[in-house]
């Protein structure tokens, strides 16, 4: 469910009526699981008992790591919760990539192992190494356990963050449920006017540019050199938009229930961060591909037009940049090299010398 759909703002508003009826806070709190388990359930709701079974585990798991004074005890508890949590990613996520890499191994043996159809929980990575953290941070005694499951289960499903995050730390977030969710006026102008922002970058900012960059990177042959750098820019901006515009989202709504704490305002706007780092490096490693460090491929005069074809063909699979550097010179055609073969240079003993791009002629 996205945060730009009509479910999710009946959902949302339905939440505001209902918390704005209910005082009682272990009422509210219960609307609010409710809540981000109904929101993660819209996707597949089979998978709420993934998401529980990683819930009641890490917290009986945290609060065993408490009250436990041996060593070798902790460190197995420890070890249980991490074999759990990450056998759980890595069947879901990884499982049908190490079966292809045993495939490749068996082949040559005449076997093959057939993939499994699994469906990757939207989330789950998200939510496992929240929950990692959480369990390591109580091993080391960073921060006690949560003090109820609900608090607990809360945390792990907070919907705001649930499937795209950031990673937020238990000491940030559980000591806030332990004073309850407030509903003011003040805190519902604030959340509605940053919701808005975000809105804008992703729907507005976001959105627009990637309906032109798709197009470019779709057939980057047919647009000009100029066209093909705007895009490179384009979709650096975009992922931008994407990270800042969701962030913002996410705060917004957490506006309505209370007003974050420093240290939460702090997790979430880290994904901003993360969306300039993501855009900037994007940017470098296109700039990167396009920057001139090898000749262009080297094609004898007279090559025909099926040779021009099998080179484009090849270098398909190239990043965008170094295709364009390959398949043609900046707004021209593909350079050619003068022909060697026909005049072989030669070095000072009169012999076949090497190349500049390292290609030998006899």
């Amino acid at each position: 469910m996205s945060f730009v759909s009509i479910p999710f703002a009946v959902l949302f508003a339905s939440l505001l009526i209902l918390l704005s009826i209910v005082r009682a806070t272990l009422g509210r709190k219960l609307l609010l699981l409710g809540m981000s388990c109904v929101f993660y359930a819209y996707w597949d709701w089979r998978f709420l008992g993934l998401l529980g079974t990683v819930t009641v585990v890490d917290f009986y798991v945290a609060h065993a790591l408490e009250v436990s004074t041996s060593t070798l005890r902790r460190r197995l508890l420890l070890a249980f919760s991490i074999v759990t949590n990450l056998g759980f990613l890595f069947f879901f996520k990884y499982f049908n990539f190490f079966l292809e890499n045993v495939n490749a191994v068996l082949s040559p043996f005449g076997r093959h192992l057939l993939p499994w159809h699994i469906i990757l929980p939207i989330g789950i990575s998200f939510y496992t190494f929240e929950t990692l953290s959480y369990v390591i941070d109580v091993y080391c005694r960073v921060t006690p356990p949560a003090r109820s499951i609900l608090d607990y289960a809360i945390f792990i499903t907070f919907f705001p963050r649930l499937v795209s995050g950031p990673i937020m730390r238990g000491q940030q977030f559980l000591p806030q449920l332990e004073h309850g969710l407030t509903l003011t006026a003040d805190n519902f102008t604030w959340g509605v006017q940053i919701f808005m922002r975000g809105l804008f970058k992703k729907m507005v900012v976001a959105d627009n540019i990637a309906v032109l960059v798709d197009q470019v990177y779709a057939a980057p042959g047919v647009f000009s050199s100029g066209a093909v750098w705007l895009a490179v820019f384009g979709y650096s901006v975009q992922i931008l938009c994407d990270f800042s515009g969701y962030t913002h989202m996410a705060v917004g709504l957490t506006h309505h229930g209370h007003r974050p704490a420093p240290k939460l305002r702090l997790a979430l706007h880290r994904s901003v961060h993360h969306g300039v780092l993501a855009a900037v490096a994007h940017l470098v490693v296109d700039v990167a591909a396009g920057l001139p460090l090898h000749t262009a491929r080297w094609q004898p005069e007279g090559a025909d037009a099926h040779s021009r074809q099998s080179a484009a063909h090849h270098a398909a699979g190239r990043p965008l940049a170094r295709r364009e550097l390959e398949l043609r010179a900046v707004g021209g055609t593909p350079r050619q090299l003068p022909d060697h073969r026909a005049h072989p240079p030669r070095g000072r003993e009169g012999g076949p010398r090497e190349l500049d791009h390292g290609a030998r002629v006899a």
